[in-house]
């Protein structure tokens, strides 16, 4: 009952998951989203923005805005560890 009060919280850049699930998952959540298919150059950005937050977030488990604010400002580096 707890659950369906504060909700249900899905991260598909759990770390339980694949790399290569979580990357199908963001492809299709954003596919879903747009209403068609990415195109090449889309897939390797996503592809890019994915692995740099995975490397780069290492205090906490990525979500979905950390994907969004690399796509949107992309680092120009690989992040440092």
């Amino acid at each position: 009952m707890a659950a369906l009060d504060m909700g249900i919280r899905l991260n598909p850049l759990d770390p339980a998951i694949t790399t290569t699930g979580q990357l199908a998952l963001l492809r299709t959540i954003i596919e879903v989203a747009m209403g068609h298919g990415l195109d090449e150059r889309s897939g390797f950005a996503l592809k890019v923005a994915h692995a740099y937050v995975n490397e780069s977030i290492v205090d906490r488990q990525p979500v979905l805005t950390d994907i969004v604010e690399q796509l949107r400002h992309p680092s120009p580096s690989r992040p440092r560890r």
